[in-house]
Formats: structure tokens, C-alpha cells, sequence
């Protein structure tokens, strides 16, 4: 890693990760400040952006 910045991005999951374990099952469907989506939304969207930049790196 060679960004400073990269440095910060496993903290940055584990903390992401610590705040969704942290979620109730019934809490998944609330809205989020963006109207448009939800809990589970904006999760998803992040750990499939995440997953697919982790196969992006992979396949070269």
C-alpha cells in the first residue's frame, strides 16, 4: 500500500463491519438520510462494491 490513505481501509471494515453486526434484524428495512434506500440497501451496496473490487484485483 503505498497511498497513506489505503492504510485507513481495514480500520474503516471492521468498524463497518462493528456497526452492521450491530443491527437488529427488524431495523434492516429502516430508511437511511437518503430516502431511497434502506439499511439493507445501502449495505448490500457496499459490501458488493466491496466484493467486486476485491475480484477486480484479483483477476488482474
Amino acid at each position: 500500500m503505498t497511498n497513506p490513505s489505503l492504510r485507513l481501509i481495514p480500520d474503516a471494515i471492521d468498524r463497518f463491519g462493528s456497526r452492521v453486526h450491530a443491527v437488529d434484524g427488524h431495523q434492516r428495512g429502516d430508511s437511511t438520510p437518503c430516502a431511497e434506500w434502506t439499511v439493507r440497501d445501502l449495505v448490500k451496496h457496499l459490501v458488493g462494491s466491496d466484493l467486486r473490487a476485491r475480484r477486480r484485483r484479483q483477476d488482474g
